[in-house]
């Protein structure tokens, strides 16, 4: 536990406040501290909205460390029985999750060492890329206010650290540099192209290839989604970015992260914490910012694993590694995204909070676990790169 937490919670009982007195029963005197996470996930451990978000921000925080923790404790197992280690580690009844993630995950680390040798083993994949949703971040903060309304388009909140994305209706671009875009691009689309009448395609065709290739494999004309137009033009939808403009279809608007030139509305913040927006209190803004950083969504990265070995056994550590490497990139991604919680979460604790004093020790214990669970997140992952090449730290 953090030293500020310690801190914290002696300064509580040393005001006559126990742990044991605030426990996972009423206490004897009517407070009704009750069992914490129920409480705070429910709403009833304030009668201030600002309370309730705060309170359940905790909860929804550890709940996405939790989940985090089983996701790569699972995946490192994985690893682990394919490289023929199943029955190697001790009972895993009554093990703390994050001492069985640790378990498991060593021993997927020395199997794959082991597996490779003198070999090569390499990774490749792309960046994975994180997002928060602004209706879900907006309606938290909406709900502290007396009028339960935010409009994001007169108070729109910030991206700090990434991009915002957001519905345009009318010419979106980027200074004459590319722009993520999902539109009509008006310009050089690279990423998919989705139209109505053939297009000149050169990657996969989820639609009619002509003439008809491999598989989904298309060098011809495409209807429907291809993966890569070969001339760079698409008189469709492009998804991916645009060098030009990224534009709207009549009434339906483009999604693109650039300047728009009509009316336009934020959807998204992509690899980015979002921040601000209309006004609310103190805790109820980190409690919402907190709530964002645990709903944010990271795409599972495609990761093509090479190896120098030409031993038709070690097959299995390539299929392996490509089958649970984006699992534990994922969940690192959204580790890091949710960041360091116990800092602002107990400054605002030791500042001011309006959920029942005698919860708050809970509280702080609450996020602490969480904390904790992260970095061990973050630092089991990372120790991949020591066996895997291309993974980064």
């Amino acid at each position: 536990m953090a030293s500020w937490i310690r801190t914290y919670v002696r300064a509580i009982a040393a005001l006559g406040v126990t742990l044991v007195g605030c426990s996972n029963d009423p206490d004897p005197e009517g407070h009704e501290c009750g069992d914490f996470t129920t409480s705070a996930r429910d709403g009833m451990i304030s009668s201030t909205p600002d309370g309730v978000v705060f309170a359940r921000a905790a909860v929804v925080t550890a709940r996405a460390a939790d989940d985090l923790v089983a996701d790569v404790s699972s995946a490192c197992r994985a690893i682990a029985a394919d490289l023929g280690a199943l029955g190697q580690t001790s009972a895993e009844n009554n093990t703390p999750s994050r001492a069985l993630m640790g378990r498991w995950c060593t021993l997927a680390q020395s199997k794959i060492s082991e597996r490779r040798g003198s070999n090569l083993l390499r990774a490749a994949y792309d960046p994975v890329v994180c997002r928060a949703s602004i209706a879900a971040y907006t309606t938290c903060r909406a709900s502290c206010r007396p009028s339960g309304a935010c409009d994001v388009r007169k108070t729109p909140p910030r991206c700090d650290g990434g991009k915002m994305r957001a519905n345009c209706i009318g010419h979106c671009t980027a200074g004459g540099g590319p722009v993520e875009c999902t539109g009509l691009c008006v310009g050089t689309c690279k990423g998919s192209c989705t139209a109505a009448t053939p297009i000149d395609c050169a990657g996969t065709c989820l639609g009619t290839c002509a003439p008809p290739g491999p598989g989904a494999a298309c060098n011809g004309k495409c209807t429907g989604t291809c993966s890569a137009a070969r001339s760079g033009s698409c008189p469709g939808t492009c998804e991916g970015t645009c060098l030009g403009s990224c534009d709207a279809r009549g009434n339906l608007p483009a999604q693109c992260d650039g300047a728009c030139d009509g009316p336009s509305e934020p959807v998204e913040c992509r690899g980015g914490a979002l921040a601000g927006g209309c006004e609310v209190s103190e805790e109820c803004g980190l409690g919402c910012e907190l709530t964002s950083k645990a709903a944010v969504v990271c795409g599972r990265p495609l990761v093509g694993v090479t190896s120098t070995s030409d031993r038709a056994e070690d097959e299995v550590l390539v299929v392996t590694l490509q089958k649970n490497l984006p699992v534990l990139l994922e969940a690192r991604a959204r580790a890091r995204a949710l960041g360091e919680p116990a800092r602002p979460y107990g400054d605002q604790l030791q500042r001011s909070f309006t959920f029942r004093s005698l919860c708050a020790p809970y509280a702080a214990s609450t996020i602490s676990g969480a904390n904790e669970d992260l970095e061990a997140v973050r630092s089991t992952v990372d120790r991949f790169a020591g066996v895997v090449d291309g993974v980064e730290r």
